[in-house]
């Protein structure tokens, strides 16, 4: 048993040069900050329509560790979503869709809120 995190972004045309840079850093970035000795996040550019796409799963050690472990995913999703805005993107986690908005980026209900 786990739960994953699937990801995709298309559009008609492909990355460019400086897109790729960008991406490249944010994903070394929120890779090596991944506290946790799991699986990160795989980017290899794709013909478009898709750009990239994949998935990634989450600990499953103790419940802080996956809600930390998915957090830390979806500030890392958001950033990249944010790289490319004209992008179309799916984000979920196994069967459930995790919404968008501009504001907060990825986030699911109660997540990030402090106690």
């Amino acid at each position: 048993m786990g739960i994953s995190l699937y990801y995709s972004a298309s559009r008609a045309h492909p990355i460019t040069a400086v897109e790729n840079a960008v991406i490249e850093e944010i994903v070394l970035r929120h890779n090596a900050a991944f506290p946790f000795d799991y699986e990160d996040i795989d980017f290899e550019p794709d013909t478009p329509p898709s750009l990239f796409s994949g998935s990634t799963k989450l600990p499953l050690d103790t419940p802080e560790t996956t809600t930390e472990a998915l957090a830390h995913w979806l500030r890392a999703f958001s950033e990249l979503r944010r790289a490319l805005p004209e992008a179309d993107w799916e984000l979920a986690m196994d069967d459930l869709d995790i919404p968008w908005n501009d504001i907060d980026g990825y986030t699911l209900p109660g997540l990030f809120d402090e106690s």
